[in-house]
């Protein structure tokens, strides 16, 4: 809750359809946005021009790493068909899968300096907040899934069931954090 803080103001926007305000913000933020976009450059020239002489732009992405590269971890780490069929759905309708490598040259070419980022990954166990996240995203593309013949109902049924197995182990996409300041 930001409320009561005099310093900040929070705005939302559809930054694929509109333009921000020029020279206007300190700090501009997006995550899980650009993977989304059909036009992610536009999104961040905009994002860019929004900001202030010396203010930064942090964008976080995803990147997923191609079907059948995923490292091995002991213990038992695992792919779901459901997994397989959820990538599939998404790369289909234009979600640049591997968007978060992407950020560095992305920021750069839009002439930002000071670049700097990390990558995180985790390990979704079952019952964990990313086998919740997997569950909302799976459930969210299910009928498209199965109607597209992406996996059949009863292997989605039995991948959900499996999130909430306390020996399921999965390895998270790798979250990009990176940002860059206006010069």
């Amino acid at each position: 809750d930001v409320s009561g803080l005099a310093n900040l103001e929070l705005l939302q926007h559809d930054i694929a359809a509109e333009s921000l305000p020029d020279s206007t913000f300190d700090f501009v933020h997006a995550r899980l946005v650009l993977m989304h976009l059909p036009e992610p450059e536009i999104a961040v020239a905009r994002m860019v021009g929004a900001l202030r002489p010396g203010g930064w732009l942090m964008l976080e992405e995803f990147d997923v790493p191609p079907l059948g590269s995923e490292a091995g971890v002991d213990g038992g780490a695992t792919t779901l068909r459901t997994s397989v069929a959820f990538r599939t759905a998404m790369e289909r309708s234009g979600v640049d899968m591997q968007c978060g490598r992407r950020l560095p040259g992305i920021m750069r070419g839009h002439g930002l300096v000071s670049i700097g980022g990390q990558g995180r990954m985790s390990l979704w166990t079952g019952g964990s907040a990313g086998a919740h996240l997997m569950r909302t995203n799976y459930v969210g593309l299910q009928k498209r899934m199965i109607d597209d013949g992406f996996i059949h109902a009863v292997d989605f049924n039995a991948d959900l069931a499996r999130l909430n197995d306390a020996e399921f182990v999965a390895v998270s996409p790798t979250m990009w954090s990176v940002w860059g300041r206006l010069p």
